[in-house]
């Protein structure tokens, strides 16, 4: 135990020193309450590799482990208007059960077992099975981390966005929200729903500002999202290269890199001044930074 504390608290004292070397020439993050603290390292769906993903007791595990740790997710809608946090479209890869999330109740949802498939070692042994792992509602999550930070993406589904914003908004948790979408119809929505919400570049504003940034209007160009969000593995399919990035963040708009596996894919993004990384083993990142 004591050496498992040790190994935590040098991790945080090495986060904190990264933090402080990839923020100290940073331009001031965009002014809504999201952006009040660093962001350097997230989870994808919690830690994907670590434990079953998207699941209230992984994000609780998460939490309690890194504390200040970006929550990453995905968002879904049950048949019966339950706004759940689920990746895929159907329940079979993570569960034991079958079907689209779409069509299944939330009372069908929540008897699944969200451990059932997952394996640490390549399927030899399934030891989160019956373990309690469920999908989650997101009003769940929202209230049992109320000081976590998610970054939540809209799947898209008719009528996720006023769903799950409606969700954020009873929870009081907007202002600890970065959302994202692949459907810019539902970020319009959403910023729509509430202003105050940080979000992401999409596919209409992401080119835009790429388009700005390559030509002489850069100067005048004003952001129209939060973050700039990319694959770190095809960055070339954005336009742009990692010496484009101080000019980005020099807008005031922060860039966040997925999905981080490796320690050196992760101190390379960080040299590069990647304002935050998102990983599906913090675990393995943990142990390799706390022996530094």
């Amino acid at each position: 135990m004591r050496r498992s504390l040790q190994r935590i608290s040098k991790l945080r004292l090495f986060v904190l020193s990264l933090l402080v070397a990839a923020t100290a020439q940073a331009e001031p993050l965009p002014d809504k309450p999201f952006f009040k603290e660093p962001f350097l390292f997230g989870v994808h769906r919690g830690g994907a590799k670590w434990r079953p993903e998207s699941t209230l007791k992984t994000f609780q595990e998460a939490a309690k482990t890194w504390p200040g740790i970006l929550l990453e997710t995905d968002t879904r809608m049950t048949s019966d208007g339950m706004v759940v946090l689920l990746h895929d479209a159907t329940v079979d890869r993570t569960t034991n059960g079958k079907g689209a999330i779409a069509d299944l109740t939330w009372d069908e949802v929540s008897a699944l077992d969200a451990g059932y498939n997952f394996s640490p070692d390549n399927g030899n042994t399934y030891p989160y099975r019956g373990q309690g792992y469920r999908i989650p509602k997101m009003a769940d999550v929202l209230n049992v981390l109320p000081e976590s930070r998610f970054l939540i993406e809209f799947k898209d589904q008719p009528g996720i966005a006023d769903a799950a914003v409606k969700v954020m908004q009873e929870a009081g948790a907007l202002g600890r929200i970065l959302v994202a979408s692949f459907n810019p119809d539902l970020m319009k929505r959403a910023k729509a729903l509430a202003p105050e919400l940080a979000t992401c570049f999409d596919s209409n504003s992401r080119p835009v500002l790429v388009e700005a940034l390559h030509s002489s209007d850069w100067p005048d160009y004003q952001p129209t999202a939060d973050v700039f969000i990319l694959n770190y593995h095809r960055i070339d399919r954005y336009g742009i290269t990692p010496d484009d990035f101080p000019r980005i963040q020099a807008k005031g708009i922060p860039i966040i890199a997925y999905t981080l596996n490796e320690p050196e894919q992760i101190r390379q993004a960080v040299q590069q001044g990647i304002n935050g990384i998102l990983t599906d083993r913090p675990d393995v990142m943990s142990t390799e930074l706390s022996t530094k």
